[in-house]
């Protein structure tokens, strides 16, 4: 691979796109009808369509996560399952705050977003594994695939933290 994709040069490619499109539709408006310059001007225009599927793409992807991937603030937890959790890591490796509460629960390749009722940085710190109650974000997906007994791992911060496994089901 010569280069790296990263997110700030695709947002540089999208930019340049742009602006490449924006000076076709300026060519094609003030060049003379059948001309050379205003069939530039149309290939300029041209040049966005593929990059205009990705950004709707990213546009849908980030409304749905705003709207469907986190917690109300005004729900109480309740507690779904009662797990035995064994950090991995050490709240040290993160070099951002470890505030939260969310992180994920996953079994194969399935993760399913849960609620701790402390912060995951507090369970870390504590460096043992500890007992304690989730609370899933779409329960009636997750709770099928988390039978008594069932080992999994624990993401937060898109990083593996920790590893467990399903003691009981509650309620």
């Amino acid at each position: 691979m010569l280069f790296h994709a990263t997110s700030a040069r695709r947002k540089l490619i999208v930019i340049v796109l742009l602006l490449l499109a924006l000076t076709g539709g300026a060519i094609r408006a003030w060049a003379a009808d059948p001309s050379t310059l205003r069939d530039v001007g149309s290939l300029l225009l041209v040049l966005w369509v593929p990059v205009i599927g990705n950004v709707i793409a990213y546009l849908v992807h980030q409304f749905q996560i705003a709207r469907s991937h986190s917690f109300s603030r005004d729900q109480p937890f309740t507690g779904e399952l009662l797990v035995e959790m064994l950090p991995l890591v050490q709240k040290s490796a993160f070099t951002e705050p470890m505030t939260g509460s969310d992180c994920a629960l996953v079994v194969g390749t399935e993760g399913f977003t849960v609620r701790l009722p402390q912060p995951v940085g507090d369970w870390l710190v504590a460096g043992i594994g500890v007992q304690m109650q989730v609370q899933f974000l779409k329960p009636r997906m997750a709770l099928p695939r988390f039978a008594p007994d069932t080992p999994f791992r624990i993401v937060a911060h898109q990083r593996l933290v920790g590893q467990g496994r399903v003691l009981r089901v509650l309620g």
